[in-house]
């Protein structure tokens, strides 16, 4: 059987050529992987170093350890040690390697580039924090990044007076995150008498999720030899250097006889979802070439580069003229130069990995042509907002859980409309005509925006604010945001938005209707609590696409997915955990079309084509459901810019029309109006 990433997706070339390696192969010459890999995820302080050290080397805690930088690994662990020691017999001859992932807020974003569904998750929570719920945003990120992946929640530092202050509802989360195999405790306190009992079980639960977990069948599938030749001297590599240029991977494949360029993809991809290296791009032409042109076998080569320009950015914050500014010649003084050489492409991978859709942590300053500012490295300290708050438009955004890194990732993606006054929490934009402050208040889990300017046009600024915002939201995945209407006198009390649309909406009344929301002084009208907003953020509401979940027997998943005004049904069968993601890129795609300056022919013909993409997914595996949905994300960018780039529009459309030829007839549609698209944009 071929691995699962060789025969995903529209490369039909690799397919083949990876049918006939493992089919051209004996079958006695065929070895198993028997290799996986463990991520170790949580928050800074709850012992994950401390909890590896004793899972691998029966070490308790030392007191004297240091935080993780970036990420740690260990290589190759025999776990058939652990099974051994189980009361219960047990085989698994499976080599694990641990990648224990620092902790410090200033790497969350960039462990997404390592996360992929071939692997087992812990993530560590600490016993001691009864209110810690950061295990919700850590299980979102799996699931936006790795799908239903295994995952084992492991709270920490269970002893003593804290054995059972945390408590999770068990039942709750595992509906709601469908990966998650058990929640255990354990403790890393030689003092602690259960401890050693925590830990086998942990061990144990291990062993047994990497014998009998489907999700990670591939550790036992057969592989062909000249595979496994490639992958065991990318191993060894990776000890001497942290980057491989793709053309050296090029060779190391010819000296294995594997000259098929599509055979070699097939290769990368597979070696890429088992983390043996890190290769993005492989499926999307719009990815940079710094990006494709380089491989990574070390991933703190990566995390401690950012680390070092963020750590500068932000040591220099309150002592230059232009906070969080950098430009490409500051990485020759920030990064070693022994180990980051600009002549091997090394800043152009560091700078666009940085810009990367997964972690958006920088953008290019507009005019400032290789000049680059790190929102996230902004001072903390809020300026003085003489003119604010003012006469003008409020509204509000409540969440479940505000992550830290929200508000940077809206400036990035906001990035045109930002002005000079920006911090960390907070900045002002210039949206049609308008000024709009936006602000995060983390300890209250909201954002705020208000919007200043001429009447007749702080609807359309407000409703492109909350568009970005949308952007941002399904990019960090389900947040539990709420939008909310600030009510007018006592703007820190508000009323939910969509339950004034309902009032609204009422046969009786309608907007006349009258009432005093909790905590209110006075009696307002619905149509006074949604005048100014009601009909930008109506707009939007009445674009969407809805999933919804339909078990079967085989445990499959199906998504009915609605495009527009629900005239037009796609039902979509993907993996668990994909269809979300890809549907939820459509429907942005979609909004972004029908709330654009563009032409309403323009829109029309884009809409048309998001709803063609979801019957394209529908006939896709999940990872090229998702690299479509990309495309189409590129393609819809691209033709509502003022100035459409051809390069840019070319290498969307592309992506399109290989993904609707790989799907026949289904996907005819789609070429027919991207046809039409470019020539209204380009002729």
């Amino acid at each position: 059987m071929l691995p699962d990433e060789a025969i995903s997706g529209s490369d039909a070339e690799a397919i083949l050529a990876a049918y006939r390696r493992f089919h051209g192969s004996e079958a006695h010459r065929l070895q198993p992987l028997r290799e996986a890999r463990l991520l170790v995820l949580g928050n800074e302080a709850v012992g994950k170093t401390s909890l590896v050290s004793y899972l691998v080397d029966n070490e308790f805690r030392n007191p004297a350890e240091e935080k993780t930088p970036g990420a740690r690994l260990r290589e190759k662990i025999e776990v058939q040690a652990w099974a051994d020691s189980s009361p219960a017999p047990l085989e698994c001859d499976v080599k694990l390697n641990v990648w224990d992932f620092g902790g410090q807020d200033i790497y969350h974003r960039t462990h997404r580039f390592f996360l992929s569904a071939r692997s087992l998750y812990l993530i560590v929570l600490e016993a001691r924090r009864e209110d810690d719920r950061s295990y919700v945003d850590w299980l979102r990120t799996i699931q936006s990044r790795a799908g239903d992946a295994p995952t084992i929640i492991v709270i920490n530092k269970s002893d003593g007076a804290h054995r059972n202050t945390l408590q999770l509802d068990k039942s709750g989360l595992c509906r709601e995150f469908p990966g998650i195999v058990d929640i255990v405790r354990t403790s890393c306190e030689e003092t602690e008498v259960d401890a050693p009992a925590m830990i086998q079980t942990l061990r144990e639960l291990i062993v047994h999720t990497l014998e009998k977990d489907e999700r990670l069948k591939h550790v036992r599938e057969p592989v062909a030899p000249e595979w496994l030749a490639v992958k065991e001297r990318l191993t060894m590599m990776a000890s001497e250097q942290p980057v491989l240029q793709f053309n050296r991977f090029e060779a190391l494949c010819e000296e294995q006889e594997i000259t098929n360029v599509a055979e070699q993809r097939g290769l990368l991809r597979t070696l890429h979802h088992l983390g043996t290296v890190v290769a993005h791009g492989l499926d999307n032409e719009d990815t940079p070439l710094g990006i494709r042109n380089v491989e990574l076998l070390d991933p703190n080569w990566l995390t401690t580069a950012i680390y070092s320009v963020m750590t500068d950015c932000s040591d220099r914050a309150e002592m230059v003229e232009r906070p969080a500014e950098f430009t490409r010649q500051d990485l020759r003084r920030i990064l070693d130069q022994e180990r980051y050489s600009p002549e091997r492409d090394s800043y152009e991978y560091i700078l666009d990995m940085m810009q990367h859709d997964d972690i958006q942590l920088i953008y290019e300053l507009p005019g400032k042509k290789g000049c680059y500012l790190l929102p996230a490295a902004l001072p903390k300290n809020r300026p003085e907002l003489n003119d604010w708050p003012g006469d003008g438009l409020l509204f509000r955004y409540r969440y479940e859980f505000l992550p830290p890194g929200l508000l940077s990732q809206f400036i990035v993606q906001a990035h045109e409309h930002v002005t000079a006054t920006r911090w960390r929490t907070g900045v002002v934009l210039e949206v049609r005509e308008c000024r709009v402050l936006v602000e995060a208040k983390i300890d209250d889990d909201i954002v705020d925006i208000q919007v200043q300017g001429r009447a007749n046009r702080r609807r359309d600024a407000l409703n492109v604010t909350a568009e970005y915002l949308e952007i941002v939201h399904r990019r960090f995945g389900e947040l539990g945001a709420e939008a909310c209407v600030p009510l007018p006198e006592q703007p820190q009390l508000d009323e939910s938005y969509d339950h004034l649309l309902i009032l609204e909406g009422d046969e009786q009344d309608g907007p006349n209707h009258e009432y005093r929301p909790r905590g209110a002084k006075r009696k307002f009208t619905v149509s006074e609590l949604l005048n100014g907003v009601r009909l930008s953020i109506r707009a939007r509401s009445d674009i969407h696409i809805t999933n919804k979940f339909y078990g079967g027997d085989d445990m499959s998943e199906t998504y009915n997915t609605s495009i527009g005004d629900g005239n037009k049904d796609v039902s979509i069968t993907q993996g668990k955990g994909i269809n979300r993601v890809t549907a939820d890129k459509i429907e942005g795609s979609f909004n972004q079309a029908a709330q654009s300056d563009a032409s309403d022919e323009v829109k029309t013909l884009l809409r048309e084509l998001a709803g063609e993409v979801a019957n394209i997914a529908a006939e896709q595996a999940p990872e090229d459901a998702d690299a479509t949905a990309d495309a189409l994300e590129t393609l819809t960018k691209e033709a509502t810019r003022l100035s459409p780039r051809k390069d840019w529009w070319d290498l969307s459309v592309k992506g399109i029309q290989d993904a609707a030829k790989a799907v026949g007839t289904v996907g005819a549609t789609a070429v027919v109006i991207a046809e039409k698209l470019g020539g209204l944009l380009f002729d």
